[in-house]
């Protein structure tokens, strides 16, 4: 191998490389500080008043760990009678219970981490009999006051408290397991179940983020986070790709700002799945969507990312007003410094009212001065009632508004496509609908007579081809029309397409196939490459190992500044995020700290070997 100084990036090609994986990624590597000096062993954590043998585990990534008791109290036996009734008022037969209670603390690893779910041997338990400490530092997190003893309040270990737990005939305690995962933010509210998401309207300055599926069929009727009464969600909440499922919604009072969130101004939300949400009411229903009812006017800011919903909206109330929207994603959406990015729904709209504004995506829309909503899609349907008017129905939005005194953003909406079928419906028999209605937007208000408020959007006329025109309804642009793009503006913004074109990249020449969408090819539209890369649970090993070498409490206490190429970690890093490499253990006995990273590299084509005073690391990749 050629001199390299001390802290060069090294391309090395290994003897002992895999013959079908070629072109070594390069080597992390790090000089040894001494040839014959070994790296530090791991260290040791004895627990206190357990087995000082014992080390508490260092958890990467999400794993199913074993505990450690570390203070257990004395046991309480416990003995109730039961007499039942005999015949005719006579004495009846005493059964006695008995069993054991007791208090016990239990160490499960370094914190900070969090607890996922608990097993009493194989049995799940529910979380209703214990405290979890996350070991995040805190000095005083009250475990001395709830064991009676003052030796420590162990801020920096991961352990559960269980209250008089039942343990049965035996005064023993059985044995837990658990899973447990350092893969979160310690900053925020972490969200395990449908309580906890209906909780936050009790915060909703709020930071939050869920930490697995969760199913909302166990609540009857919705609360909308941040519903109508002045109360806005302004928080941040990070659904990390979890998916919630089965909200209900069901109104029979009138009723603003309905969805899953109620009102949304000046928030964060990113990587949110909610499916089979289904939205129903008897009343007027003003600004509905799926997802979010209402966004108000976002100063300084609003963010809105990578979200998808599935699910109905029906109404079945004639009364309305002229300003109610309803829209698969968001019912009313003012942008004012907002955006709604890379975000989809799919939905079924049933609806009684005429005078609706309605649209697959969003109800109503409009952006002032630097809103935007891009690389958005909606299918679905939508069935509105027979005869005119209607008052605004698009695939994609129902009304984009803007005025001549204070014009709004153009190029609002980017890179978006609608493949809705829109219908009317009169004694079980469909007809055409023209007057208010577009294939893309319903009506469309603007200070001129061009469109370029809607910038390379798609709609599938083989899906919606009884509605003719890209926009149904112009106004205050010099003339109105129903239906037909015959008029003064830029219609080449919006592609009148058909299905099977929808289903060829080709079609979509200027949006990003590479970071944003992805295509089967001949089989399905475009949908959103984050909707299928769930957020990891996992570490990324690259991180994993270079914590293990510079960790002064469990690892090897390397100097990174002197002895670390943190170039090369970084572009390992970068590659294993690129290629989904990810990786979860748990460092559970003592072992020399190389020990620990063979055995991660074994998972992933690595190497290590040791050559001019220095180790090095590598990780193949295949060729491209």
């Amino acid at each position: 191998m050629p001199e390299t100084e001390q802290n060069e990036f090294v391309v090395t090609e290994s003897p002992n490389a895999p013959t079908e994986i070629l072109n070594p990624l390069g080597d992390i590597q790090f000089p040894s500080k001494n040839k014959t000096e070994e790296i530090p062993p791991m260290a040791s954590y004895p627990v206190q008043r357990s087995n000082k043998a014992s080390i508490i585990p260092k958890i990467y990534g999400t794993v199913r760990v074993a505990g450690n008791i570390i203070w257990m109290g004395p046991n309480h036996p416990w003995q109730q009678s039961e007499s039942s009734g005999g015949k005719g008022g006579g004495g009846g037969e005493t059964v006695t219970n008995s069993g054991n209670r007791r208090s016990f603390l239990i160490g499960i690893c370094e914190g900070p981490a969090l607890v996922l779910r608990v097993w009493k041997g194989k049995e799940e338990i529910t979380f209703n009999q214990i405290t979890v400490f996350r070991g995040d530092g805190s000095v005083d997190t009250g475990i001395e006051d709830l064991i009676g003893e003052d030796f420590t309040n162990y801020p920096n270990t991961c352990c559960v408290y269980f209250d008089e737990f039942e343990l049965g005939s035996s005064e023993q305690v059985p044995n837990f397991t658990f899973e447990v995962t350092d893969q979160f933010d310690p900053n925020k509210i972490q969200i395990y179940n449908a309580t906890d998401l209906q909780n936050i309207n009790n915060d909703l300055d709020g930071d939050y983020e869920l930490m697995n599926d969760i199913d909302c069929s166990s609540i009857d009727n919705w609360n909308p986070i941040g519903e109508a009464g002045g109360s806005a969600f302004t928080g941040s909440f990070d659904g990390r790709n979890f998916i919630v499922s089965n909200v209900t919604i069901a109104r029979t009072t009138n009723s603003i700002r309905i969805g899953f969130f109620g009102t949304v101004t000046n928030a964060e939300i990113k990587n949110c799945i909610i499916t089979n949400i289904n939205i129903t009411s008897t009343v007027r229903l003003s600004s509905c969507g799926l997802f979010i009812g209402t966004i108000t006017s976002a100063t300084p800011i609003l963010n809105i990312t990578n979200c998808f919903v599935s699910g109905t909206i029906t109404q079945t109330s004639s009364i309305f007003s002229l300003g109610d929207a309803v829209g698969g994603f968001v019912g009313f959406a003012d942008l004012d410094n907002g955006s709604l990015l890379r975000c989809g729904c799919e939905v079924i709209i049933t609806s009684a009212i005429k005078g609706l504004r309605v649209g697959g995506f969003v109800g109503i829309a409009s952006a002032n001065p630097e809103g935007i909503i891009q690389d958005c899609y909606a299918t679905g349907s939508i069935l509105m009632p027979a005869g005119v008017p209607l008052y605004g129905v698009g695939g994609f939005v129902g009304q984009s508004d803007s005025d001549n005194v204070n014009p709004k953003q153009l190029n609002i909406f980017t890179n978006c496509y609608a493949a809705v079928k829109i219908t009317g419906k009169k004694d079980n028999s469909f007809f055409t609908i023209s007057s208010s209605v577009g294939a893309f937007s319903g009506r469309l208000s603007l200070s001129t007579g061009d469109f370029k408020e809607f910038n390379d959007c798609f709609w599938d006329n083989d899906v919606d081809s009884d509605v003719t025109g890209i926009v149904g309804d112009l106004d205050d642009c010099g003339n109105r029309t129903g239906g037909v793009p015959a008029v003064s503006g830029n219609l080449d913004v919006v592609t009148k397409s058909n299905t099977s074109a929808m289903f060829q990249e080709a079609t979509f020449t200027n949006w990003d196939f590479d970071e944003v969408w992805q295509i089967e090819e001949g089989q399905s539209y475009p949908t959103l490459r984050w909707a299928e890369n769930a957020l990891p649970s996992d570490e990324n090993p690259a991180i994993i190992i270079k914590d293990l070498l510079t960790n002064t409490r469990y690892g090897g206490n390397i100097d990174e500044v002197t002895y670390i190429d943190s170039n090369s970690f970084t572009e390992v890093e970068e590659y294993c995020d690129t290629n989904g490499l990810r990786f979860s253990f748990a460092i559970d006995s003592q072992k020399p700290v190389l020990d620990w990273v063979k055995y991660i590299l074994d998972h992933f084509f690595g190497y290590l070997f040791m050559s001019q005073g220095k180790i090095h690391l590598g990780i193949y990749k295949e060729e491209s």
